[in-house]
């Protein structure tokens, strides 16, 4: 019996030392450049396909990523007015700084089609219908009226504006909250997220992803009440005419949908 429970013992002592080492984080460091200019890309989305953790570059272009011994070192990249990319680091990148190059969106505003024209339009009027079968108030501020009432400044700041009572969250800073309507002796002032969508996706870190779009680069901003924000850029709404995609997913009692 002896034996058998040195035997065991020593069988655990060679199994555990794996098992805790593929429990480790790892850490991936690296910087996001543009890849023309090599100035560094504010704001890109970082995370790996094998992970659900995302982060966001700093004003340097840096960024942090903590991830599993298990998941796999490939990075996707995204941000407006670039191309969403996938880099496929080495095993060596855990011991240095990777710069991550990111190719700028080629969309080129001029000479747009008779067909593109078209697609336009009828994206603009599926975003409308939209607007009238959300059940609650909302405003919608195009590019007409964003050039002659919108503050100099972010999207953040426009959306301060109009939703004075907009503040971030105590659990996460980096999301919107509005005060809630029924306080209670348990949860004396409560809140209420907003949803925020960006081009067809749902934001991570709103405020800092809003503070970085400049109002110039934005074609459409709606306000969905208590419910929350969704932000069309130019560029999104010139590519999804180009290559068709024209529908828009309605919204539904659940909440807004991206």
């Amino acid at each position: 019996m002896g034996g058998c429970l040195t035997l065991a013992s020593a069988t655990l002592l060679l199994i555990e030392p794996a098992t805790l080492a593929s429990q480790v984080p790892v850490v991936v460091e690296g910087r996001v450049e543009d890849a023309e200019s090599r100035n560094p890309v504010e704001g890109a989305r970082i995370f790996s396909a094998d992970s659900s953790t995302v982060v966001l570059t700093d004003s340097l272009g840096a960024f942090t990523l903590r991830l599993s011994a298990s998941d796999s070192l490939s990075l996707h990249v995204e941000r407006i007015g670039y191309l969403g990319q996938r880099f496929d680091l080495p095993q060596e990148s855990l011991s240095r700084i990777s710069v991550l190059l990111l190719e700028p969106a080629a969309v080129a505003l001029q000479g747009v089609t008779v067909v593109a024209e078209q697609a336009i339009e009828v994206l603009q009027q599926n975003l409308k219908n939209r607007r009238n079968a959300y059940p609650h108030a909302m405003r919608a501020f195009d590019r007409e009226w964003l050039d002659r009432f919108a503050p100099i400044g972010s999207v953040l700041d426009l959306v301060r504006q109009r939703i004075p009572r907009m503040l971030p969250c105590d659990s996460d800073p980096a999301q919107m909250c509005l005060p809630g309507r029924a306080p209670t002796f348990q949860n004396p002032f409560p809140t209420r997220n907003l949803t925020v969508c960006i081009d067809g996706r749902k934001s991570i870190a709103p405020i800092p992803e809003l503070d970085i779009l400049p109002i110039d680069d934005v074609a459409l901003v709606e306000l969905y009440g208590r419910d929350g924000v969704k932000v069309y850029t130019a560029d999104w709404i010139l590519i999804s005419a180009r290559t068709g995609r024209t529908t828009v997913m309605p919204d539904n009692f659940f909440g807004l949908q991206c």
